[in-house]
């Protein structure tokens, strides 16, 4: 949570599988470093989740989630990518239920978030802003 208390928006998603490095030569390769950016990318708010696929992989040891204090299952809000009639691609708001990580129980989360948003609105133009917007938003109605 250092990163809301530093005011830095944040979306993650842990996932599981094999993983290649060479941190040397900076070369990070792995199905699971894919599925977690996929994750990652379409949250539509300030956030972590577990990966469907590290659930499953945490449920052949009977661990997902794992640590109930830490984490919910929750409707999640993302943003899927369809096609409509004249084949243009259009993002669509939906949710996915995941395990997500509890950030009610740090204090001032809350507080912080709007902060983040209010800060952001005045940095950003209008329409830049309402791009944004319901990311906070959604952050704001899953601490509650």
């Amino acid at each position: 949570m250092g990163c809301i208390r530093q005011k830095f928006a944040l979306r993650g998603a842990l996932s599981a599988g094999e993983f290649y490095s060479e941190p040397e030569e900076n070369i990070y390769v792995s199905p699971a470093l894919i599925d977690a950016y996929r994750y990652m990318e379409k949250q539509e708010w300030i956030g972590l989740v577990i990966s469907p696929k590290a659930c499953s992989e945490l449920a052949k040891i009977n661990r997902c989630p794992p640590d109930r204090g830490k984490y919910i299952e929750y409707d999640v809000p993302v943003k899927t990518k369809e096609k409509n009639i004249k084949s243009e691609v259009v993002l669509k708001s939906e949710t996915e239920k995941m395990f997500s990580f509890k950030m009610q129980i740090y204090p001032q989360v809350e507080k912080r978030i709007r902060e983040m948003q209010r800060e952001t609105e005045t940095k950003l133009s209008k329409m830049e802003y309402d791009k944004v917007k319901a990311k906070y938003e959604n952050t704001v109605k899953f601490i509650n």
